[in-house]
């Protein structure tokens, strides 16, 4: 099939002057002879592969319009394949040498067929290798839909991005061929009605039907840039030139591009960054050089060790703080000591738990409870002198007597003058109240 034939039967993704443009070239098949375009494939047979590596940066040339497969037209053309394009990007990503990959554009579009999948193969490569879209030129159609599948989209003042959109062009050359007597007959089997061809192009069904292609076409495009943009198909639509073309600064503003920048600062950025690169198991950083299963077992190797001196260190710490939290509660019961109490408060510093704050409470009951066997005593004191006749509770009123004498006396008018009863009773009282059983609450005197 001649280059021209191919050319007119393809749907492509491309501004409609590169259109005009590759169909110009392609019908150029009087120029070329076998010995030109031989002498043409010999000088580009060291070029078929573009990658090219710079400080450890994969750079990817991709130039010109774009064809699924690499063939003489491609190379005739300055085209670019995607065949040729997927296998520079694998190779970068497989390289040891290679850091981060640079997809270098500067492309109006191309053929739809191929490029859903080499953009699949791009995003692929973001999760391995940051791989940023330079646009120096042109980033239009089918060039930016490899472009947004990258990590990151850098763009020239002057770059022309967008195109967002199929066009399906189709030459009718049946008025020529017949103006040179020419007539072609064609054929279709009958349970294929709508394979028409060019006759589709005369009933509005027709037209109809390579109209609803183009847009299925379309929508699974703008679907593809949403995804790899991060933003709803409805936005692509909306705000990235709805199949125009943005310049620039304009581009970045509409999300088409992330900033404005240059080639050469581009590598130096990727040149400067962190020799890492990413496990296609786990995607976590590995150091270049290294294995996967020696990285993963340094990794586990330093988690452990990290783990195992948190863990001595941590018992260490809780040692120490330990001991000195109970310094702190040992001197805090021992502040709070009351005599009549020690025995208490020693069971309370030993115990290891009782706070000061608890000790102060137990402490304060034992006090109440002594205090109540006290009282006790002496109410049981005064009442075995009340049932003997003896003394009865003073009124306050009065001012206390001296305290009588411990020793028992024999005076009777001691007795007398206390205003006991009888002399057993004085001796009773002076007992109790050497047994300190007994409280003065005041002095009667005799009637």
């Amino acid at each position: 099939m001649r280059a021209y034939e191919v050319a007119l039967t393809a749907p492509w993704a491309m501004t409609e002057e590169w259109i005009e443009t590759v169909l110009a070239i392609a019908a150029r098949d009087h120029e070329a002879t076998p010995e030109a375009l031989e002498a043409y494939r010999a000088q580009s047979v060291r070029d078929t592969e573009n990658l090219k590596v710079r400080d450890r940066v994969g750079i990817i040339a991709i130039r010109g319009p774009m064809f699924r497969y690499a063939n003489l037209f491609t190379e005739i053309s300055g085209a670019t394949s995607y065949a040729t394009i997927a296998r520079d990007l694998q190779a970068a990503v497989d390289s040891d040498a290679i850091r981060a990959i640079v997809l270098h554009m500067d492309s109006p579009g191309g053929e739809v067929n191929g490029v859903a999948e080499l953009a699949g193969m791009i995003r692929d490569a973001t999760e391995r290798k940051r791989t940023i879209a330079y646009v120096g030129g042109h980033g239009a159609s089918a060039a930016y839909w490899l472009a947004s599948a990258a990590s990151e989209i850098v763009v020239d003042p002057s770059a022309v991005l967008g195109s967002i959109g199929v066009r399906i062009a189709i030459s009718d050359d049946r008025a020529t061929r017949e103006s040179r007597g020419t007539r072609r007959h064609e054929f279709v089997s009958s349970q294929s009605p709508h394979k028409d061809g060019l006759d589709a192009l005369d009933t509005d069904e027709g037209r109809a039907r390579v109209q609803a292609t183009a847009d299925a076409l379309g929508q699974v495009f703008v679907d593809a840039v949403a995804k790899y943009r991060d933003v709803t198909a409805e936005t692509v639509i909306s705000d990235y030139g709805r199949g125009g073309v943005l310049v620039g600064e304009a581009a970045v503003r509409a999300g088409l591009a992330d900033r404005i920048g240059s080639f050469e600062a581009v590598i130096a950025e990727l040149s400067a960054q962190p020799e890492v690169t990413m496990t296609t198991t786990d995607k976590a950083p590995a150091v270049a050089g290294i294995s996967n299963a020696d990285h993963e077992a340094a990794v586990a190797a330093a988690r452990k060790a990290g783990y195992d001196e948190g863990l001595t260190k941590g018992a260490e710490d809780g040692k120490s703080a330990g001991a000195e939290a109970e310094r702190v509660r040992i001197a805090g019961i021992e502040a709070l000591s009351i005599k009549g109490h020690e025995a208490l408060i020693a069971e309370m510093k030993a115990d290891g738990k009782t706070t000061p704050e608890q000790a102060a409470v137990k402490l304060i009951q034992a006090a109440k409870a002594k205090g109540d066997e006290h009282l006790a005593a002496m109410v049981a004191a005064e009442k075995e002198i009340a049932d003997k006749g003896g003394l009865a509770t003073a009124s306050t009123a009065n001012p206390a007597p001296p305290a009588p004498a411990k020793a028992a006396v024999a005076d009777e008018d001691k007795w007398k003058a206390e205003g006991f009863a009888s002399k057993e009773d004085y001796d009773a009282f002076l007992k109790a109240d050497g047994e300190g059983r007994v409280k003065i609450l005041g002095h009667r005197t005799a009637a």
